[in-house]
């Protein structure tokens, strides 16, 4: 079986979920499947080469294609032209797309997409014009055109199911996985050097994401003013600023004589510091309105990080018992909850250890093979 993978969801390389989703995936895939081959199809006008991920497995090959990304997404929309299998010599028996992307296939070529989350239909106010054109154009489409669909949480199969009119029969739940180097760590000189990188003070509260409006980092900054007047712990934003950050202007609110001493702004931090630094955390905050599947406080709770994130979407569904759950609309609540697990230590090692056992039910070479498991029941069906 031939099997080809859209990668331009990896281009620019700067990747976020549905980057690492997409890499971790193939890397456990090309591990599993030494039989099937695989063609990765990357397509982007500039010459952008030296910035493609490589797989050096043998039954694994790169195609790049130039052709203006546009084109390609409005001529497929509207013409259903050109069939993206076809611009690969070879003749492929399953095209997999791990982000909507519009993308017509041959009738002699099967099409697999990954559904990570409706957030758009819930929420287009939290994106940019550009993107609601798109989403209004592209995901429902995509879902009739395809033979099948991975839903990476059960919130987002009752979603595709409710929203899209989607068949049960069309979609497979399978859950993404952590990675193993997100664990508890013990090297405490290597800790401390990273603490010393990103100026870290020695009790914060920490959240990882990007600085967009659905992760609802506004809320947390209105809860933690009000529990930090009790409390000597401070508050750590690592991520990169998204769209509506700066019409927001959360700098103002930071930069509050009363709150800029209590509040870090670190910005994107490198891949290999992250374990570290939730293991660094006291706790670690996600009060996101809305996630198809939620990695971060998964990755937190591997490091044995205590939790507390939203009651809403997918998070209950990852995280079940292993952390504390709040209504992300409720900045009283909420902080109250940030407060208690600061104050209470037998809370916080409980969570630890639950986190703990939590997240080992979510492993990538699971992932990797239920995904091949629908290759290969959609290519013989």
């Amino acid at each position: 079986m031939k099997i080809a993978v859209d990668l331009r969801c990896l281009l620019p390389r700067n990747y976020s979920g549905v980057g690492w989703y997409t890499i971790n995936l193939l890397k456990s895939l090309f591990k599993l499947d030494q039989k099937n081959q695989y063609i990765l199809f990357f397509n982007q006008f500039k010459n952008l080469r030296k910035d493609l991920p490589t797989f050096d497995f043998p039954n694994v090959k790169q195609i790049v294609s130039h052709i203006p990304n546009k084109f390609l997404t409005l001529s497929g929309r509207f013409l259903d032209f050109p069939k993206i299998d076809h611009l690969i010599p070879d003749r492929i028996d399953v095209f997999f797309i791990p982000l909507f992307k519009i993308s017509p296939v041959s009738n002699n070529c099967k099409k697999v997409i990954t559904c990570h989350d409706l957030s758009f239909e819930y929420f287009p106010k939290f994106f940019p014009f550009r993107d609601r054109i798109f989403n209004k154009l592209g995901p429902k489409f995509e879902t009739r055109k395809s033979d099948h669909i991975i839903a990476v949480s059960h919130s987002t199969f009752e979603d595709l199911l409710r929203l899209y009119n989607v068949s049960p029969d069309k979609v497979s739940v399978i859950h993404e996985g952590v990675e193993d180097r997100f664990r508890p760590i013990d090297d405490h000189e290597y800790l401390e050097k990273v603490q010393k990188k990103y100026s870290l003070p020695h009790k914060f509260i920490l959240f990882l994401g990007n600085l967009d409006l659905r992760k609802n980092f506004l809320g947390l900054l209105e809860a933690y003013e009000k529990l930090r007047k009790g409390l000597d712990v401070r508050l750590v934003l690592a991520g990169q600023p998204s769209w509506g950050y700066e019409e927001k202007n959360p700098k103002s609110k930071i930069q509050n004589p009363k709150l800029k001493d209590d509040i870090q702004l670190i910005g994107y931090v490198d891949e290999r510091d992250k374990p570290a630094l939730y293991n660094l955390a006291s706790i670690f905050c996600f009060p996101s309105f809305y996630e198809g599947f939620g990695l971060p406080p998964l990755e937190a709770m591997a490091c044995g990080t205590p939790v507390v994130t939203s009651n809403n979407s997918s998070l209950p569904e990852i995280v079940e018992d292993a952390g504390l759950m709040i209504n992300p609309y409720d900045t009283d609540e909420f902080g109250q909850t940030m407060e208690t697990l600061i104050r209470d230590e037998s809370l916080r090692n409980k969570l630890k250890e639950k986190g703990l056992s939590q997240a080992e039910k979510f492993r990538w070479d699971e992932t990797a093979r239920k995904t091949l498991e629908v290759f290969e029941k959609v290519a013989n069906h």
